[in-house]
């Protein structure tokens, strides 16, 4: 069983490498909303549509893959060969359903339809190396998928700014360059996974097509789950895009992106908690690594909240300019964005914590009802009020369907106090009051970068005496 220890080394290696990540993703899209509010919507429009069909490429798989490599190490080379082989003909699937499905979307019609075919190639790569990547989770050896990651995105970083500086290109084919320049860095992201994965197992295509139906047999309940919980994510800003135009895509689209890298948090908390929850799966103690993840991802997660909504309109300068900002015509920029949807953070680190519990006992079928009834509630929201009030309904309908989720999951999980160290979860609303009263009564709440950095050593201080090390 891998150690609390071999968890939290895992954890702290996709979270410097995710982190870092972030920060270039989010430099990335401080250069591309120069070229102004279209452009960037329909750049990002482009990328979360095809997520938006990429999840059914998944049908949870990767789960399944890391839990299965897990329990039988020895069978390892047979299962991610043949997981390979049904991710790699899904994502095939996938992306010509898509590309098909955006060709008789009106609003898509350009730009969009033909960048979705580019970012295809991305979404297979991308998926060619996570399921790589389940082989370096069930080992605990991670660095490889952290470090390919970062390459990637350090690759992807300049060349952005290259195009951005150097091309000179017309808007359509400078829209496309860009495009190209993700395939690349995706391209090489794989790679590094690849061969860190290959001096593990060998890499080849296996069609063991009993193993496979039954395999999909058991995945089929998460995989759908999984589904609906990207709809219900990303439905917000496909339905933007059509209802409100690639603009409103845009200005949402900035509070998305962050909010997007923040929920990265989340889920590498729950990636690396899946293969200790499942070597220690129907045990009495297996609250404990729930505890461990949920204590450290909502101490990570509140005082990020906090400090985000304080600075709000900062940030969404620092990640844009003025133009994504609310005015006397358009009240509801990025910044009012921004600031309602960051409280979907502590609801979604929760609910992926014991999503993965759920995962790890496969009882994935629990998790079918609960995606399902937030992507209703979802839809609903936003078909009745997107219309009438705007991109304001898409952030609020957001945070309301994670809370729902987290409801409905603390309904289903017996015994979900003992899963909440209280201790270190006092000291962190302790410490987050703390930290935000001294940015709201002092000019550090003028100042971005400095404030930030107060505000973190102000954090771990307060954090730090009131007992939050100390559970």
């Amino acid at each position: 069983m891998p150690s609390t220890r071999q968890v939290t080394t895992n954890t702290l290696a996709q979270a410097a490498a995710k982190i870092c990540g972030a920060v270039l993703s989010l430099l990335i899209t401080k250069w591309i909303t120069g070229q102004g509010q279209a452009f960037y919507g329909a750049y990002k429009v482009a990328y979360d549509y095809l997520a938006f069909f990429g999840i059914i490429a998944d049908m949870g798989l990767y789960t399944i893959a890391v839990r299965e490599m897990t329990r039988t190490r020895d069978r390892s080379n047979h299962i991610i060969g043949n997981v390979l082989s049904v991710r790699l003909l899904l994502v095939l699937g996938v992306t010509v359903l898509a590309g098909g499905v955006a060709q008789l979307v009106p609003e898509y019609r350009g730009r969009i339809a033909t960048g979705v075919w580019i970012t295809g190639l991305s979404m297979m790569l991308t998926i060619t190396a996570g399921t790589l990547s389940s082989v370096l989770q069930s080992r605990m050896k991670i660095y490889g998928f952290s470090g390919g990651f970062l390459l990637g995105k350090l690759f992807l970083a300049g060349a952005v700014w290259w195009l951005l500086t150097h091309s000179g290109a017309a808007d359509s084919a400078l829209f496309y360059q860009l495009l190209w320049a993700g395939v690349a860095s995706n391209l090489l992201f794989c790679a590094v996974v690849a061969f860190s994965a290959s001096r593990l197992v060998k890499i080849r295509l296996l069609w063991d097509f009993d193993w496979i139906k039954n395999t999909l047999k058991t995945s089929l309940p998460y995989g759908i789950a999984l589904i609906l919980q990207t709809l219900y994510l990303r439905l917000d800003m496909v339905l933007i895009s059509i209802l409100r135009g690639t603009s409103a895509a845009g200005v949402y689209g900035i509070a998305a992106a962050l909010l997007e890298n923040l929920r990265i948090v989340g889920v590498f908390f729950a990636q690396a908690l899946l293969p200790k929850l499942t070597a220690s799966a129907h045990e009495k103690n297996d609250h404990e690594p729930v505890r461990w993840a949920t204590g450290w991802s909502l101490s990570l997660a509140l005082p990020v909240v906090a400090g985000g909504w304080l600075y709000r309109e900062k940030i969404v300068l620092l990640l844009s300019n003025s133009d994504f900002l609310s005015t006397a015509f358009a009240p509801f920029g990025a910044e009012v964005m921004l600031g309602i949807l960051l409280f979907t953070l502590p609801f979604f680190v929760i609910n992926q914590t014991l999503s993965t519990r759920l995962i790890a006992r496969a009882e994935y079928a629990k998790l079918l009802p609960i995606n399902a009834i937030a992507l209703g509630l979802n839809a609903i929201l936003n078909i009745i009020f997107l219309p009438k009030y705007g991109i304001i309904a898409a952030a609020v309908s957001t945070v309301l369907c994670e809370a729902l989720v987290l409801i409905q999951l603390l309904f289903i999980t017996e015994n979900w106090k003992n899963m909440f160290p209280k201790r270190r979860l006092f000291a962190a609303i302790g410490a987050t009051g703390v930290m935000s009263l001294i940015i709201y009564l002092t000019r550090v709440h003028e100042f971005l970068i400095l404030g930030g950095l107060i505000s973190v050593v102000v954090y771990c201080v307060a954090y730090s005496i009131m007992g939050g090390l100390r559970e």
